[in-house]
């Protein structure tokens, strides 16, 4: 679990044409989806410090194979915290430290809607347009 803000520093920030950290990008996206499918670890990584913006997780401009990544982490992180009670997104807690994946989450929440919204009705790729939709319902809850 200490690892967790390593990784989610690795795949939040912004790392234009550089290959090298878009291949670290890459692992850590695989890392973490694989993560999640343990609920055991929802509420850590939710708690976890995201130093960056989640929105560069759903970002259109993403190359198709990273982004098909970022949304699954995403829907996996989001349906799970639904699913075991750790958050009710249309009432999240209060007091909410703004630095971690639960803060950016929550303060971020109308734009990574908006832009889920775009993928799931204009993405060619179907995987991608369902795990964009899976985040836009429980959102939207």
């Amino acid at each position: 679990h200490s690892l967790l803000p390593l990784l989610l520093q690795h795949l939040t920030t912004f790392s234009g044409n550089n290959r090298s950290p878009e291949a670290i990008k890459y692992q850590s996206s695989r890392l973490l989806v694989n993560l999640t499918c343990n609920d055991d670890n929802i509420p850590h990584i939710l708690h976890s410090p995201c130093p960056s913006s989640v929105l560069n997780l759903v970002t259109r401009s993403c190359q198709e194979d990273q982004l098909l990544r970022n949304v699954t982490l995403l829907a996996n992180i989001i349906m799970a915290s639904q699913r075991l009670g750790c958050v009710t997104w249309s009432n999240p807690p209060p007091n909410t430290d703004p630095d971690t994946l639960l803060g950016r989450l929550t303060s971020e929440r109308s734009h990574v809607l908006r832009e889920c919204q775009w993928l799931m009705e204009n993405h060619k790729n179907s995987d991608i347009k369902m795990q964009s939709r899976k985040i836009h319902v429980t959102l939207s809850m």
